[in-house]
């Protein structure tokens, strides 16, 4: 396991803290020193052997501690927010050196986080839990494309996906309507609805608009960063029909679904306060299946992303339906 806090021992060095478990299985120190210098070459350590933590920097503690985890060999990693105590820069270079290491060693991870970047870009399979509920499982892109409820849609995604209530054409009930802010297109000529662009922020490759939709509320869409607009400028938006989702109220969603314009509601920021989700079902499971996510995620044989909206470890005890 890596914890949070790396939890390294202030007055052993580097050589001592990743031996520190092997020593305590009585391995012969010969075997020990050879079993670190081999891991100490893979995590590029060799020249920090002999220094203590206080001298190393986030980074290259996180990698001792990755390196005590390593040589145990054990059958599955678990990484409780390795990331969040470094830097925004540091956090983007150990992303791509612990995927890079799980691609060689090959082993199962099971990697809590609360941070959205880090499940996209280095899962195979994400968990998104919700208050020790698991809301969905799924691959990155269907997390993103096809959320199973409102929970989820609102979570992944940056900026959040725009979310409606209303009832919907062709379709029984009530259902949250959710549209992507790369998804809706901004025009200045002509459009399905009118918008009064009330916030820009500008990052770069992409500008997002903050807009202002009579009977829709306040609308989220990001454009080419090339592209101006002020405050107060009117804009036309027309979604793109092909990458629109809908979730119903039983937890369960379908793209594709036309909103009733005249009975739309306004309550954007919080669309779905009296909602309350299913189980969510996946082929081959009956509604009474539970699942231990620890030892359900032993059987994956990659690693694997669990999302926890609190921030947290996995709730115990770590029981949820899907």
């Amino acid at each position: 396991m890596v914890f949070q806090s790396f939890a390294l021992y202030p007055h052993l060095t580097v050589r001592k803290n990743m031996g520190f478990g092997l020593s305590l299985a009585r391995m012969p120190k010969a075997q020990i020193a050879a079993e670190v210098d081999k891991v100490a070459a893979v995590l590029q350590l060799e020249p920090l052997l002999d220094r203590r933590p206080k001298a190393l920097s986030g980074g290259q503690r996180l990698r001792v501690a990755i390196g005590r985890a390593i040589e145990r060999d054990p059958g599955v990693f678990l990484f409780d927010e390795p990331l969040s105590n470094l830097d925004a820069a540091l956090r983007s270079q150990m992303r791509l050196q612990i995927t890079d290491l799980h691609a060689r060693l090959g082993a199962n991870v099971i990697y809590a986080t609360h941070d959205q970047v880090e499940a996209m870009t280095m899962a195979d399979k994400i968990v998104v839990l919700n208050a020790g509920r698991i809301e969905q499982v799924g691959t990155p892109m269907e997390v993103y494309e096809r959320p199973a409820t409102p929970f989820v849609a609102d979570f992944i995604g940056s900026p959040k996906m725009n979310l409606f209530e209303g009832e919907v054409v062709r379709t029984v009930g009530r259902e949250v309507y959710g549209i992507r802010p790369e998804h809706l297109n901004v025009s200045d000529d002509s459009g399905t609805r009118d918008g009064i662009v009330r916030h820009v922020e500008r990052l770069g490759a992409d500008t997002i608009l903050l807009v202002d939709v009579a009977s829709l509320g306040a609308v989220l869409a990001r454009i080419d960063g090339h592209r101006t607009y002020a405050p107060g400028a009117t804009v036309h938006r027309t979604p793109d029909a092909g990458r629109r989702t809908r979730v119903s109220l039983s937890g369960l969603n379908d793209s594709g679904g036309e909103v009733g314009t005249s009975r739309c509601s306004s309550t954007v920021h919080q669309p779905y306060s009296r909602w309350r989700p299913e189980p969510l079902l996946s082929s081959g499971h009956s509604e009474k299946t539970r699942v231990d996510i620890r030892g359900y995620a032993a059987g994956i044989s990659s690693r694997f992303c669990a999302m926890n909206s609190t921030g947290g470890m996995f709730p115990r005890p770590a029981w949820g339906r899907w």
